[in-house]
């Protein structure tokens, strides 16, 4: 008897982890991504015969445990946009605008759910991307007025770092979609592979820094603020204290979304901040130890 009611007791333990888990892992696919602190990209014009190839050089600086905010780790790669790759690129990405599913995201006023934001987000941001700049077939075509070449440009530039934005969009949910049981948006996925093969983003590289925001996440340990240890702590981030009381006509609860969780390092903060914070610095606030490297 005994043996059966501690399973039982494992079992809920292990259901209340998890939908835990699950709760601050849907929190953080609505951040925006930690491992892009600064883009910069470049374009430079290249004349071949009548047309225009642009040298495209793109720096990110991102940030991992075992960086600190001083050194940075920058990440550089080159690539060259043609008329011919640019104009494939923007079929396949309006092969995939007119599919009925994306049609009803974009057109259609529908509920959505936590889980789905950050991936309609992703669509709708980059479909207005793709109305804004609409005129970049006219930027290939070589012309006699250096100034409105430059215009062209600049015009490519802003482009490219629009794109490299609706990526800051979806790429925590990405990350974190493994770990959830919503599977995302199938369309969502092809968009984003198409968008990172055009940019020649080195996902490895990228997708490493999230894993990080990720790993970090899922250290983060349930603690019961109601017990007298905890009652009269408080949350170094916002100086609230761990138990945050708000009054209503049926007494004094704890507010809502006060949710406090610990750090492997043993320190304690809101849910909330402590979700942002490691959304830019994968280190505790008190003690600057790493989070989420030994995961």
């Amino acid at each position: 008897m005994y043996t059966v009611y501690h399973q039982s007791a494992e079992m809920q333990l292990d259901d209340v982890k998890k939908q835990s888990t699950e709760r601050r892992l849907l929190k953080m696919s609505c951040e925006k991504l930690p491992s892009a602190f600064d883009y910069h990209g470049h374009a430079r014009i290249l004349c071949v015969g009548d047309t225009v190839v642009y040298r495209v050089s793109i720096n990110v600086a991102v940030n991992t445990a075992s960086t600190t905010q001083q050194d940075q780790e920058w990440i550089m790669w080159l690539f060259s946009i043609s008329h011919e790759r640019y104009h494939q690129f923007v079929k396949s990405v309006v092969d995939i605008f007119i599919l009925p599913n994306v049609v009803e995201i974009l057109h259609q006023s529908v509920d959505v759910d936590q889980e789905q934001a950050p991936y309609i987000a992703f669509i709708r941001s980059l479909y207005g991307i793709f109305h804004r700049y609409n005129m970049l077939n006219d930027i290939f075509a070589a012309q006699h007025d250096v100034t409105q070449m430059d215009h062209g440009r600049c015009y490519l530039e802003s482009f490219l770092a629009k794109l490299w934005e609706t990526l800051e969009i979806i790429l925590p949910a990405i990350t974190v979609a493994t770990h959830l049981p919503f599977a995302g948006i199938e369309e969502v996925y092809t968009l984003y592979n198409i968008v990172c093969d055009f940019l020649m983003v080195p996902q490895d590289k990228i997708m490493e820094t999230s894993c990080v925001y990720t790993n970090a996440i899922l250290c983060l340990e349930d603690v019961e603020v109601l017990l007298p240890k905890y009652v009269k702590q408080h949350c170094s981030i916002c100086l609230d204290g761990l138990l945050t009381i708000e009054s209503s006509q049926n007494g004094t609860t704890p507010k809502k979304n006060s949710e406090a969780v610990k750090l492997p390092c043993g320190h304690i903060f809101h849910e909330n901040c402590i979700i942002h914070w490691l959304g830019q610095r994968p280190t505790c606030p008190e003690c600057r130890a790493p989070v989420g490297m030994w995961v």
